[in-house]
């Protein structure tokens, strides 16, 4: 998903949530061939501090739309991501590939 929308020119953000190594930065070198812009929260930040900082990089980046797969902890703060974020689209995508939470934003030459 991520080489996907990377390709069709949108620059892409990845978030990792899930705090058991290896799963948290496995896709890490995938991801590094379409972004550099990737975060791997449990190595920067406690789990109660994810909802302020997801909403942080929403709104600096000027995220539209945001893509979880298989983020229990996405899946728990959706409510209340959605509550102060009512312009994102929020989009699940159910893959055993990964346990990231993929932000992706449009670049403003490819708005549709």
């Amino acid at each position: 998903m991520i080489q996907l929308y990377a390709l069709a020119g949108y620059r892409v953000t990845v978030v990792c949530t899930l705090s058991k190594f290896p799963e948290g930065v496995e896709l890490r070198p995938f991801a590094l061939q379409y972004t550099h812009d990737i975060h791997v929260l449990p190595s920067f930040l406690r789990p109660h501090d994810f909802p302020r900082y997801l909403k942080h990089l929403v709104e600096s980046r000027g995220v539209r739309q945001v893509i979880m797969s298989n983020s229990q902890l996405a899946y728990e703060m959706l409510p209340a991501l959605a509550e102060h974020m009512p312009d994102v689209e929020w989009i699940d995508v159910r893959s055993p590939f990964s346990s990231l939470l993929e932000v992706h934003a449009a670049e403003s030459a490819n708005v549709h």
